[in-house]
């Protein structure tokens, strides 16, 4: 082996788009100490073309260095990922973001609870800051 893999390449799993982009892989130790506190499936990162949510397949580990060990020895795989599905209809779409308490919170489109940005992605499968970006009616500053 080379050395440990600091940026891996993924593939978009949502069949509609299939857009490559890199994440380093510093993300995805963030997104794993998340995954473990809250004991969900870990959450490698929002396509940045169409902001579905992609995961790492489920027997991924979230322990960081588990997870480097994983990625290093898993990385050339066609299959360690998955798409989180979007949930419902188009009206969970983010539609806003509210500021409560210095916490940025989105806002779904059927006027369902606000939520903070990790809660969005895993409950309705699309990155709400994604997709307010692409808008231009992200949050400042974000």
């Amino acid at each position: 082996m080379a050395g440990k893999i600091t940026t891996v390449t993924l593939s978009c799993p949502n069949q509609s788009c299939e857009a490559d982009f890199e994440v380093p892989v510093r993300e995805l130790h963030k997104a794993a100490v998340f995954a473990a506190s809250h004991k969900k499936q870990l959450i490698a990162a929002a396509c940045p073309k169409c902001c579905h949510v992609v995961t790492l397949l489920s027997e991924a580990p979230t322990n960081p260095d588990d997870l480097q060990e994983w990625i290093d020895k898993t990385a050339d795989s066609d299959n360690w990922l998955e798409c989180l599905p979007i949930r419902g209809t188009l009206a969970r779409i983010p539609a806003g973001y509210i500021k409560e308490g210095g916490e940025i919170l989105y806002q779904p489109g059927d006027a369902g609870d606000s939520m903070e940005r990790r809660d969005y992605m895993y409950a309705e499968g699309i990155d709400p800051l994604c997709y307010l970006k692409q808008k231009g009616r992200a949050p400042e500053g974000t």
